[in-house]
């Protein structure tokens, strides 16, 4: 495979596999419950916008606020790793508590696209680990594959959300 397809390669899994597009479609349809299918498509495009250039400020200027920090690239791997094990290990031990009563959410669909929908539920601790990592190495290839990932994947996870969402009960 050629140096774009690894480097396109890389990006899609990493970030795909953090940002889970498959689970984020029941949080985004039990956020949105009452909004229509109109609103709910426009929210997707803004929150795949604001991903987007959240991924994208992390990859371009992630390894100057690093360096400004005095904090190396094997540290932060190493914290990244540690703060994605331990979200896993905490839905893994959680204990069943009964469930809590309903809250209607009053909160109009666009005021939410930012917080919390993009951040931190798309584009969180993990994801931003991701991409300053992609980012940091970026100068050791041409990273034209990486960028292809990131700018095609939140706006194709923005359309299937939307899809999704409208078939969910």
């Amino acid at each position: 495979m050629d140096g774009f397809g690894n480097d396109f390669s890389l990006a899609f899994a990493s970030l795909v596999a953090i940002i889970n597009p498959l689970g984020l479609a029941f949080v985004f349809r039990r956020l949105t419950i009452c909004a229509t299918p109109s609103e709910r498509s426009k929210l997707s495009i803004r929150i795949a916008l604001y991903a987007v250039a959240v991924i994208l400020g992390s990859y371009f200027f992630g390894r100057f606020v690093l360096g400004f920090f005095g904090i190396t690239l094997p540290a932060l791997r190493i914290a990244g790793g540690v703060i994605v094990a331990l979200s896993g290990w905490q839905l893994l031990n959680r204990s069943e508590q009964p469930s809590a009563p309903e809250v209607t959410n009053t909160a109009s669909p666009a005021s939410m696209a930012f917080f919390p929908l993009t951040m931190p539920l798309t584009t969180g601790p993990g994801t931003i680990t991701v991409a300053i990592a992609l980012g940091a190495a970026r100068a050791e290839r041409s990273g034209i594959g990486v960028l292809v990932a990131i700018t095609r994947l939140p706006p194709g996870y923005a359309r299937g959300r939307c899809d999704r969402a409208t078939l969910l009960p």
